[in-house]
């Protein structure tokens, strides 16, 4: 695996090679480290202020791999004209670990895509379909909704979008009772996502850490509530009970307890209200209006560096 991420670097490396040769104003990266890199490089060849977007799994994890990765990524962080972080809690912890100014870190999540937009249904209470969108690592919780099936048995089927690990997952539900509750779809086009929102009752979201946590506001685009746990960025739009539901705990059968109780929820106009809250909570964080914010911050490097 570790030859795989290295061989695909290595090919941005030498893609990226070609903007030397070509006029640009600013060098925008994702995620500071190792891509911040090629756009450090760029930015010093070209003399171009650089601006990197942080996800969290980048300020979170690499720098625990060891002292040559934290170094580098307190070097790309420093060496930033604008940090932009995806929630105001992953602003808190940039500016704690590597002491940078507030005032050089922006919060924009990335928004949410128009195709998501569907529209609100209509209809009763959905079909017992439980959905998981994202990479199938532990962090992300895959897990926790895997294992809360055996107390959703037989009611619940269980929808798992996401590559990376599967097999690993796939290993906890061998020879189980609710076996086959649990679909592994793999990955998928981005397109193809919001027919999965749509088919679902409730979107999980059972993340240990959370930088920002975009599945949530995707689901509330397509009209399918969330119910995620209480972590980084997800409690910074979700409001429990009110666009969505929100779970302190990561034990899987209190999740499934969770889980049963909105079943009963869901055929009343509560109900209703949370879809509509979840709505209009998503058009706030339209990519459109995030794409508008980061504008602002391009010129607002573009004006210091010049």
């Amino acid at each position: 695996k570790r030859v795989c991420v290295l061989l695909k670097y290595l090919l941005l490396f030498f893609r990226s090679l070609k903007y030397l040769f070509k006029s640009f104003d600013l060098v925008h990266v994702h995620y500071v480290f190792p891509p911040g890199i090629i756009g450090l490089i760029l930015s010093l060849l070209k003399k171009r202020p650089l601006i990197v977007t942080a996800h969290g799994g980048d300020i979170r994890e690499m720098p625990k791999r060891g002292p040559f990765y934290r170094f580098f990524t307190n070097l790309i962080l420093q060496k930033s004209e604008r940090i932009i972080a995806v929630s105001e809690s992953l602003k808190k912890e940039i500016i704690l670990k590597f002491d940078l100014s507030e005032g050089k870190i922006d919060v924009v999540n990335m928004g949410v895509p128009e195709k998501f937009f569907k529209g609100i249904s209509q209809r009763k209470r959905k079909a017992p379909i439980l959905l998981f969108v994202g990479r199938m690592e532990k962090v992300k919780g895959p897990d926790i909704a895997i294992r809360a099936m055996e107390y959703l048995f037989p009611v619940f089927q269980l929808i798992m979008v996401g590559d990376e690990k599967v097999e690993e997952y796939q290993e906890i539900i061998k020879g189980k009772k609710w076996e086959g509750k649990v679909n592994f779809i793999g990955g998928v086009k981005q397109d193809q996502l919001p027919s999965f929102y749509t088919k679902a009752f409730l979107t999980l979201i059972p993340s240990r850490e959370e930088g920002f946590g975009l599945v949530g506001l995707e689901s509330m685009a397509c009209g399918t509530p969330v119910l995620a746990h209480e972590t980084g960025g997800l409690k910074e739009y979700i409001q429990d009970g009110v666009n969505g539901f929100l779970i302190k705990t990561l034990k899987p059968k209190e999740w499934a307890e969770k889980i049963l109780k909105l079943w009963e929820l869901a055929n009343t106009s509560l109900w209703k209200r949370i879809i509509l809250e979840g709505y209009k909570t998503a058009l706030k964080h339209h990519a459109l209006l995030k794409a508008k914010e980061v504008k602002k911050i391009y010129n607002k490097a573009l004006k210091k560096g010049g």
